[in-house]
């Protein structure tokens, strides 16, 4: 347990990596009389307490993302998402890709920074995979991304829901009812991209090739029985360890910064 809990923390490095949500506790909020698997699959999150910790992560978020927001406003929420893995935002390498991220989500208020799309978080965790030699299901694609997004809807309620500059509520886009922002600010991309990364070490709804999620989407859609998933975290855990990734800090702290810039973080200056 504590060397899984040794390598959150040294994912971190790659965007902020926040905890995982109760996927018992959400269950009931997504879908109180269905499985949550046939609706939108929830994250999960082992630890006690893990709501209220993440309901003043929502609320650390949505000040961070007032057009008023002050840089500690900002540095406070960034900070919030590292402390929930049981990290220490000031560690070397950590402090770095926090200040990135902060400094891009206050030019983002200012519009000096591009909006980012869903599919930076899909080349992003595409191009660590690759780059480490992960299996295939550590891959993702545009639908598992938007999965999860519409996922964190009823974890962030307050962040996720709002836009980031005028707090106004989420319009319909060509007629159709979203709970989602097409665009996404700084902040919101490093939640995004962090929490997928999460699922992708634990949870066996998004341990799935694009075309294995694609396959388990379409038969939830029938009348067929309930897919079985398959749990490889501890595969996951096995090949982490025994390609030495968690060991090598240079070569995490450089690949955080290729992350940041894969994302849009870094680079979106406008």
């Amino acid at each position: 347990m504590r060397h899984k809990w040794q390598l959150l923390a040294v994912l971190c490095l790659l965007a902020a990596t926040y905890g995982r949500l109760n996927a018992q506790a959400l269950k009931t909020t997504l879908a109180p009389k269905a499985p949550v698997s046939t609706t939108l699959a929830a994250p999960v999150h082992p630890r006690p307490g893990a709501l209220t910790s993440i309901a003043k992560l929502d609320l650390l978020l949505v000040k961070a993302s007032a057009p008023n927001a002050t840089q500690t406003d900002v540095e406070q929420a960034v900070n919030g998402i590292f402390k929930d893995t049981g990290a220490d935002p000031n560690m070397l390498g950590i402090s770095s890709v926090r200040n990135q991220i902060v400094s891009a989500e206050l030019a983002y208020h200012n519009q000096h920074h591009s909006p980012i799309t869903e599919d930076r978080v899909v080349s992003a965790v595409n191009n660590l995979s690759t780059t480490w030699g992960l299996p295939s299901y550590t891959h993702t694609s545009a639908s598992e991304v938007h999965k999860l997004h519409m996922a964190l809807v009823f974890a962030f309620p307050q962040f996720l829901t709002t836009d980031p500059n005028t707090r106004a509520s989420v319009k319909p886009q060509n007629g159709k009812k979203t709970l989602v922002r097409a665009e996404m600010s700084p902040l919101e991309t490093t939640l995004m991209f962090s929490t997928l990364v999460q699922q992708k070490l634990s949870n066996p709804e998004y341990q799935m090739t694009p075309e294995e999620f694609s396959t388990v989407t379409a038969t939830r859609k029938t009348d067929a029985p309930e897919p079985k998933l398959q749990n490889r975290t501890a595969e996951l855990n096995a090949t982490l360890r025994s390609k030495g990734i968690i060991s090598r800090l240079p070569d995490l702290l450089t690949q955080a910064d290729k992350t940041i810039s894969d994302l849009s973080i870094s680079g979106g200056a406008r």
